[in-house]
């Protein structure tokens, strides 16, 4: 396997054990000393990897951010009515949630934090989550405007939807 394959890879590793840190301590209540012992690495050993416990928690949300996305953005089978899509949509959705549990806690206990946990990530965040939003209104629009869903504002009920979900995360 080459190098740099071997080092994303462990990269990868290393932000998702990351995830049961930053649920359970919060952003400022992790250290690096505790994501490595989580990792199964030595607190020099993560310094290989990563320079802060600021860039693991970005590339944690990166992670989830992508992960998400692309549950909104795979392919839903044309012949499937807009109810059989949305269902699908949903399911695929709360197995993400459930399989992702940690990931997806940390991000919401720590995303609100008023310090800025790396250098423009509340920029990318964000710019990440409007793509997010604007996916799941474009896959709404397509339900009202086939008449399978009653005429309601698309970008309120993604919203909405998003809201949902961050209040059951927020729940665990």
């Amino acid at each position: 396997m080459a190098s740099s394959k071997r080092h994303a890879m462990t990269r990868s590793m290393i932000t998702e054990a990351s995830a049961s840190v930053f649920a359970k301590k919060g952003f400022h209540g992790a250290t690096m000393d505790e994501i490595a012992k989580e990792a199964g690495y030595s607190p020099a050993g993560l310094y290989k990897y990563f320079r802060s416990k600021e860039e693991i928690f970005g590339e944690l949300l990166r992670l989830l951010l992508q992960a998400s996305l692309e549950q909104v953005e795979s392919m839903m089978p044309d012949s499937l009515s807009f109810e059989l899509r949305l269902r699908l949509l949903l399911s695929r959705m709360a197995q993400f949630g459930v399989k992702h549990r940690e990931l997806f806690r940390a991000s919401l206990l720590t995303l609100h934090c008023p310090v800025e946990v790396e250098p423009g990530l509340r920029g990318e965040f964000l710019e990440n989550h409007r793509t997010y939003v604007e996916a799941l209104r474009s896959f709404i629009q397509q339900g009202i405007d086939s008449g399978e869903l009653r005429s309601v504002d698309a970008l309120d009920a993604a919203t909405a939807l998003i809201g949902l979900l961050h209040a059951f995360g927020a729940r665990w």
